[in-house]
């Protein structure tokens, strides 16, 4: 399992909420209404964020950001889907995207995981711990 951090960039009025949505049922199924809530605070505004924990076998996926509105209509993003995917060895990095914009750079606008083997613990004295982490 990992754990991400989904962030955006998005102007909202009082009482909005943007969620993340996709093809897992962790986000919902495309459903808007069970996508991830993401959240925001005065000194973070208007960047979003929320943690994501998802299993290796749910890469690669696509998602959108939505904005959701007091009366509960929803606000899609107008752009293509964005791309979570994995590349063994590749750069590990997250862009804090703007609503509904994609840059026209495929790589920019996918998010991109290097899952790296937990490190072995070693010994004050520099040398590996005699028990490996579980």
């Amino acid at each position: 399992e990992i754990e991400l951090d989904l962030c955006v960039t998005c102007e909202t009025n009082l009482g909005d909420e943007v969620r993340s949505v996709g093809g897992l049922p962790q986000m919902g199924n495309w459903d808007p209404s069970k996508g991830i809530p993401l959240s925001t605070s005065p000194d973070k505004y208007p960047v979003w964020s929320a943690k994501v924990k998802l299993s290796v076998s749910d890469i690669p996926c696509e998602f959108k950001f939505v904005k959701v509105l007091p009366d509960g209509s929803v606000v899609w993003e107008g752009c293509d889907n964005r791309k979570l995917i994995h590349r063994s060895g590749g750069p590990a990095f997250l862009q804090t995207p703007l609503f509904g914009v994609l840059c026209p750079d495929a790589v920019a606008r996918t998010v991109v995981i290097r899952l790296e083997a937990p490190s072995t613990p070693t010994s004050q004295a520099g040398s590996p711990a005699s028990s490996a982490p579980s």
